[in-house]
C-alpha cells in the first residue's frame, strides 16, 4: 500500500508526534509511505521542493508559503497550489494509487485538485489547536471542506464523533494515540519517595496547559517539586508558574530522551485546562506515562478505560497526587493497559481502515458525491 501524511509540522519537529509515530510503524510494515512537511521559512531548503529518505520515509519539502492563512485563497496562493500539485504528481506518480492522509485543514485548498486513490481527514483535535484564534474561523470552514470531501475520517476519541456530519456516508475509524513498543521493554523505576519527590510534566506547555491549577498544586504540596519539560509558545506567559519556588520549567529535550525523563518522575501529570481542546484530545503522555509503569493524574477524564487518578477540582488534583504517591507499586497494571496503545497497532488499525473494507466504502461515497 502506498500512503502519504500532510503533515502539521516537520518531520523532525520536536513536537512531532502522532503522524510520524504513524509514519514510521506503517514503513516498517513493509508499505511505501511519503511524509509532507508543514512549509515554513524555518525549514526552508535547496532545492526548494525535494524528497529525501529517513528511517524508511520519503520525507516531502514543499517551499515556503507567505502568509500562511491569509494569502492561501488569494491568486498568491492558487500559484503556490498548482506548482506543488504538479511536483506532487510528477514526483508521486502515479499518484492515483496513493492514499493520501490529511493532519491539519490547513492543506485543504491543495488536496481537493488532487487525484489521490482516497483521502482521509486524520481528526486529532479541535480546529482551535491548528491555528491562531484569528484563523480560527478560516479553518473551520477549510476543516468542514475537508470533513465533506474525506472518504475515510480517523478519530482519537469518540467525543469527536459530534464533530462529524452525515457520519452515515462516511467510513470513521476510532484510532487512538499511542506510545512506542519498545517503551514496553524499558524497565520500570519505581519511586523511591526521596526528599523532594517529583511530580512530572512532559510536553507543549501551551494554552491549554492549566497553569491555575498547577500553582495550586505546587503551593498546597510545597514538600514535592514541579518539573514541566516542553516548549513554550510565544503568546502564552508563564510568569505566574515561575514565581511558585517549587515549579521547575525546563525547555524540551529529543524524543529519544522522553523516557528518561518520566523515568525521574515519582507521579506523572497532564494538567489541561476542562475546555474544548481537551474535550477532543488524546494526549500521547498518557500512554507514554503508563508505558513506564509511572501513575498518573489527570484533570480531565480523557480515556475512561485508563488506569488514571482524575482530579476535576484543584483540591480533588492535589489530593490524588499525594495518593499517588503513596499508592502500592501498580507499574504491571499500567503497562498492561499501555500494550494495547502501541503505535504498531494503532497503524495496523489505518492499514485495516484503507484496506478493502475500507475501499468499498469509498466507492459508496464516491457514488453518492456523484449524485448529490
Amino acid at each position: 500500500m502506498k500512503i502519504s501524511f500532510f503533515s502539521a509540522v516537520c518531520y523532525d519537529s520536536i513536537i512531532g508526534g502522532r503522524t510520524k509515530r504513524l509514519a514510521l510503524e506503517i514503513a516498517r510494515l513493509g508499505h511505501d509511505v511519503w511524509f509532507v512537511e508543514m512549509p515554513g521559512l524555518r525549514n526552508m531548503r535547496i532545492p526548494p521542493m525535494q524528497i529525501r529518505k529517513a528511517d524508511g520515509i520519503s520525507i516531502v519539502t514543499l517551499p515556503p508559503f507567505p502568509g500562511s492563512h491569509k494569502l492561501m485563497e488569494t491568486c498568491l496562493g492558487a500559484v503556490w497550489r498548482k506548482a506543488v500539485r504538479f511536483f506532487l504528481s510528477e514526483r508521486l506518480a502515479p499518484i492515483e494509487d496513493i492514499h493520501c492522509i490529511v493532519s491539519t485543514p490547513w492543506w485543504t485548498n491543495l488536496v481537493r485538485g488532487v487525484p489521490f486513490k482516497s483521502l482521509t481527514y486524520d481528526f486529532i483535535d479541535n480546529v482551535s489547536v491548528h491555528c491562531s484564534r484569528k484563523y480560527e474561523k478560516t479553518m473551520r470552514r477549510w476543516e468542514e471542506s475537508l470533513l465533506g470531501r474525506s472518504q475515510s475520517i480517523f478519530i482519537v476519541r469518540d467525543t469527536l464523533r459530534n464533530e462529524i456530519k452525515n457520519t452515515e456516508t462516511k467510513n470513521t475509524s476510532l484510532i487512538s494515540n499511542g506510545v512506542p513498543e519498545s517503551w514496553l521493554k524499558i524497565q520500570p523505576i519505581r519511586s523511591t519517595r526521596g526528599e523532594r519527590p517529583r511530580i512530572g510534566f512532559i510536553g507543549s506547555i501551551y494554552e491549554w496547559v492549566d497553569q491555575e491549577l498547577i500553582c495550586y498544586a505546587a503551593e498546597t504540596l510545597s514538600d514535592l517539586d514541579f518539573i514541566l519539560i516542553g516548549p513554550l509558545r510565544r503568546e502564552v506567559t508563564v510568569d505566574a508558574m515561575r514565581k511558585v519556588p517549587n515549579v521547575l520549567l525546563n525547555p524540551p529535550v529529543p524524543f529519544e530522551q522522553v523516557p528518561k525523563c518520566i523515568q525521574s518522575f515519582d507521579v506523572c501529570i497532564i494538567p489541561f485546562k476542562r475546555d474544548v481542546v481537551s474535550r477532543y484530545a488524546d494526549p500521547l503522555k498518557l500512554y507514554e506515562y503508563l508505558a513506564l509503569g509511572k501513575p498518573v493524574v489527570c484533570s480531565v477524564d480523557f480515556n475512561p478505560h485508563a488506569p488514571v487518578y482524575a482530579g476535576t477540582t484543584p483540591r480533588e488534583f492535589a489530593v490524588h497526587i499525594e495518593s499517588a504517591l503513596d499508592e502500592p507499586d501498580r507499574s504491571a497494571e499500567y503497562r498492561e493497559f499501555a500494550s494495547h496503545y502501541t503505535w504498531r497497532k494503532q497503524a495496523r488499525k489505518v492499514i485495516e481502515a484503507l484496506g478493502p473494507r475500507g475501499s468499498k466504502n469509498v466507492e459508496a461515497e464516491g457514488a453518492i458525491l456523484a449524485t448529490s
